[in-house]
């Protein structure tokens, strides 16, 4: 059973004309939090400023709890929509969200396993040298010999810091920290790296 959509209920439904072509997938709903109606996510991210800086939150809920966000409207298994935000703070090492039509912990409790997604367009700016994960996925990766070493497929985190997972002729991982990464260059979709291609 899928929880109920009613706008009064869940927020805003989308049709699938209205979807943006932007969101990125930020965190999953893990259920409710307290008695007034609040959800607690799990954030992708160690610093989900994304993910506290929006008011407006694209959900996606399946049956599937492993699912993606939808490539079209046609899934019927899933429901998606729009959620206003009212509050929504960090606490215990998840996020915590007050969602404007969500009531009470049984109403809550009903979105855990659902998709959150922001629009790119709205993360925060960032200053020089800094870079969101999610913009380097694709980048062409070489080392300073001009040895071209994969692309960034994915990344995860590992103690204080990630590693890029690079799809090649084989797969490698690298750190990304300075000690390794010597530019990113996010108009040229490329990344420099000091890396023997043999590690």
């Amino acid at each position: 059973m899928f929880p109920p959509v009613a706008p009064t209920a869940t927020g805003e439904c989308n049709a699938p004309a209205q979807w943006p072509e932007d969101l990125v997938e930020v965190a999953r709903v893990q259920g409710a939090w307290g008695v007034r109606g609040w959800l607690r996510l799990v954030a992708h991210s160690p610093e989900p400023v994304a993910l506290l800086a929006a008011s407006r939150w694209y959900y996606t809920y399946s049956a599937c709890r492993n699912a993606p966000l939808p490539a079209d409207g046609n899934d019927e298994q899933r429901v998606r929509g729009v959620w206003s935000v009212r509050q929504s703070r960090r606490h215990s090492g998840n996020v915590v969200a007050d969602i404007e039509g969500i009531v009470d912990r049984t109403m809550a409790q009903s979105w855990a396993g659902a998709v959150v997604a922001v629009r790119k367009a709205d993360f925060p700016r960032l200053g020089n040298d800094e870079y969101y994960l999610v913009d380097l996925i694709g980048m062409r990766v070489q080392n300073r010999q001009g040895v071209y070493l994969g692309s960034v497929a994915k990344f995860f985190p590992t103690g204080p810091h990630w590693v890029l997972v690079l799809d090649g002729e084989r797969s490698r991982m690298v750190p990304f920290v300075s000690a390794y990464v010597d530019t990113v260059d996010t108009a040229l979709r490329s990344i420099v790296v000091d890396w023997h291609p043999d590690d």
